[in-house]
């Protein structure tokens, strides 16, 4: 029974391909190059429609995460007599741009199946595909497997996807036993140059999770308690940040904000609530669902504020942004390495990796 269930939902989500795909391989970077008879054509021999297509699509923000259990969005506006010439068989939508250089594109794009998972492909300049990469290969589920993958887009280009399998075996009724519970893992980093060429490693292979039936996940306590107050140290003076440029909106243009200064009051009392409770997974879950609203309310001044500034934005606008962008970063550092004490735990497994904004 779970072979039939997961081959149908494997059918629906991912369908068929004929784009080139990577083959996997352990050896080092510099010795597993694929694609590497591929043409570079350097952005001077753009075509025009290719260019079009690219400048419509908005720039992807890295770090940037997405998984199985978040999917991602459609795109509001795009050029899509460009994205139906040149994009990848496979692919419904466009996302957004990686990255560009003057070899090569890197484009997110989106497979639908039973929700929206991300397929990259990488162009050179004349819109002809160099590489496609497909992620979710083991994602799936039926009562007796289940499937999680989770990638991180890096600012390096690279991409790390780690994903999580649980299997388990089945009764004379086909009914999963849970005591048989097995759990394996992997991680896989792309290397992705310049050039649009890509490297792939499996820095860990079919890793088998020991873990006995009913026991609980071992995660180092005081480095999760480090972590949790960093988070919380970090969160306050982003909420100094962003009440900052409240009132920037407030003095120069008259915004209204009442609303957010209400909103952002209740996150500071959540949060200081946080400073005595231990670093779990679960207070960690529970202040980014917080942090997650207060940065919702947060981008409603920003676009509010950005209308009004229009293309003639103040200094003092552009500061308080870089500023913004500066501490989220921050934020970002502290959750990846929460997620990878988390995964060298193997408490990701059954734990939230977080988005980063």
């Amino acid at each position: 029974m779970r072979g039939i269930f997961t081959t149908l939902f494997c059918l629906l989500l991912f369908g068929c391909s004929n784009e080139k795909t990577t083959e996997a391989s352990n050896k080092p970077v510099d010795a597993n190059v694929l694609n590497s008879s591929s043409v570079v054509v350097e952005k001077s021999q753009t075509q025009p429609d290719f260019q079009k297509y690219i400048n419509s699509l908005p720039q992807l923000k890295l770090p940037f995460n997405a998984s199985t259990q978040t999917g991602i969005s459609i795109p509001e506006e795009y050029d899509k007599e460009g994205f139906d010439k040149f994009k990848s068989e496979r692919a419904y939508y466009p996302y957004a741009l990686v990255f560009q250089s003057d070899s090569a594109v890197g484009v997110l794009e989106i497979i639908v199946g039973d929700l929206l998972v991300p397929y990259y492909t990488i162009y050179n300049w004349k819109g002809e595909k160099i590489e496609s990469l497909f992620f979710y290969d083991r994602a799936g589920w039926d009562p007796a497997y289940e499937g999680k993958v989770y990638i991180t887009f890096n600012a390096d280009l690279s991409v790390a996807v780690r994903d999580t399998v649980h299997q388990w075996e089945v009764d004379v009724d086909d009914f999963p036993i849970e005591e048989s519970k097995k759990t394996t893992t992997s991680l896989t980093t792309y290397m992705v140059s310049k050039t649009g060429r890509v490297s792939k490693v499996i820095v860990e292979d079919e890793k088998k999770v020991e873990r006995n039936f009913g026991s609980e996940v071992k995660i180092d306590q005081v480095q999760l308690n480090v972590f949790l107050d960093t988070l919380i140290e970090l969160s306050d003076r982003h909420l100094s940040i962003a009440l900052s440029f409240a009132m920037h909106c407030y003095r120069e243009y008259g915004v209204n904000i009442d609303d957010f200064k209400a909103k952002s009051k209740s996150f500071e009392k959540f949060n200081y609530s946080l400073i005595d409770r231990p670093g779990t997974p679960e207070n960690f879950e529970h202040h980014m669902e917080r942090f997650s609203e207060f940065e919702e309310n947060l981008s409603v001044l920003v676009d509010q504020q950005s209308e009004i500034e229009n293309e003639a934005p103040s200094q003092q606008f552009i500061d308080l942004l870089n500023a913004l962008e500066s501490s989220r970063n921050r934020i970002t550092v502290i959750l990846q390495e929460y997620n990878n004490l988390i995964s060298s735990g193997d408490g990701y497994i059954d734990f939230p990796m977080y988005e980063s904004k």
